[in-house]
């Protein structure tokens, strides 16, 4: 009966080192637990700020790709007013060059028809001259008439 008695005790003190054991291990598991816990809850408040930080972040992004938009929308129609407006450059400048056109030969015309104009004042001058010198030879020879006329008996 010793021997059982032996093996009780044994079994006695090895329950009783087990049940330490199990209430040092339950202690530390709450410690741990309240630990993870901690840990869990803080993981959970830097995972809340991120997600906050990252919303506004696209939130930011949405804002600027939104204005990006808009100015390549601007971009596009100042290109297409760069384009009438080389387009209606070239236009006008075929247009003024058909304008200078015109009115070069219209002078050319002008200076013809001045010249023609001219040659006849010219010519009207010189029939002038001519009927003046012929009138001064008729007055002159009617005076001298008058004056042999009126000189006679």
């Amino acid at each position: 009966m010793q021997g059982v008695r032996a093996v009780l005790t044994r079994l006695e003190t090895a329950q009783a080192q087990h049940s330490e054991a199990l209430r040092t291990a339950t202690a530390l598991w709450a410690e741990q637990i309240g630990y993870l816990r901690a840990r869990t809850q803080g993981l959970g408040e830097t995972n809340e700020s991120q997600r906050s930080d990252l919303q506004r972040r696209i939130e930011e992004l949405h804002a600027e790709v939104a204005r990006l938009n808009g100015l390549a929308t601007q971009a596009q129609v100042q290109e297409r007013t760069i384009s009438q407006l080389e387009r209606e450059q070239g236009r006008t400048s075929l247009a003024v060059t058909q304008l200078a056109e015109a009115h070069t030969d219209l002078l050319e015309r002008v200076e013809r028809r001045f010249d023609r104009v001219q040659g006849r004042i010219d010519e009207t001058s010189r029939s002038i001259n001519w009927l003046i010198a012929i009138i001064v030879l008729i007055c002159l020879t009617v005076g001298y008439l008058a004056f042999l006329v009126g000189t006679r008996p």
